[in-house]
């Protein structure tokens, strides 16, 4: 592979890895959302799956969008709408703009899986795309791992003693 091509292949990962940190992350943070926002078990849901629902409204349009405009042309942007929807999260006041913020990342993540394929398969041999696609997901599964403990660990100051028996320090 050329240098070109592992940054590419790295890229891919990166994409696989942030989708599913997105998508785990909503469970670990789901009882500091409770609290926060007094939020009931509906509601919970609502915020938790909104970035599913998004992301599966999102696909066919972006899909389109790749077809017309390519790769770099729609994955700025939504990769973009990520991390926007990411920093709203953060800043959210309540349910609605917690459910804003998780709906932008559903839409920017729709992008990502086609954008993946899409990238291996005009940048790389068709012979090849099998493990590239084992190891991009393999290695981007690195994500759903990182929304876990290790984000509960990072979430354990703002939420009380939800998490002290869980995390040992």
């Amino acid at each position: 592979m050329t240098p070109r091509q592992y940054g590419l292949l790295a890229v891919c990962v990166a994409l696989f890895a942030l989708g599913q940190f997105h998508r785990a992350a909503g469970a670990v943070a789901a009882p500091i959302w409770q609290i926060d926002f007094s939020l009931g078990a509906e509601q919970l849901g609502t915020v938790i799956g909104v970035i599913f629902i998004a992301t599966i409204l999102a696909q066919a349009p972006l899909g389109a969008a790749f077809d017309r405009l390519g790769a770099r042309a729609v994955l700025t942007p939504t990769i973009a709408l990520v991390a926007f929807g990411t920093y709203a999260c953060l800043w959210a006041t309540g349910y609605g703009s917690l459910v804003l913020a998780r709906t932008a990342i559903g839409v920017g993540l729709a992008s990502t899986g086609v954008g993946m394929y899409l990238i291996l398969a005009r940048h790389f041999r068709a012979e090849d795309f099998g493990v590239l696609n084992g190891l991009m997901a393999t290695l981007g599964g690195i994500g759903g791992l990182l929304a876990t403990y290790p984000l509960a660990a990072l979430l354990r100051p703002m939420a009380g003693g939800l998490f002290s028996q869980a995390l040992p320090w």
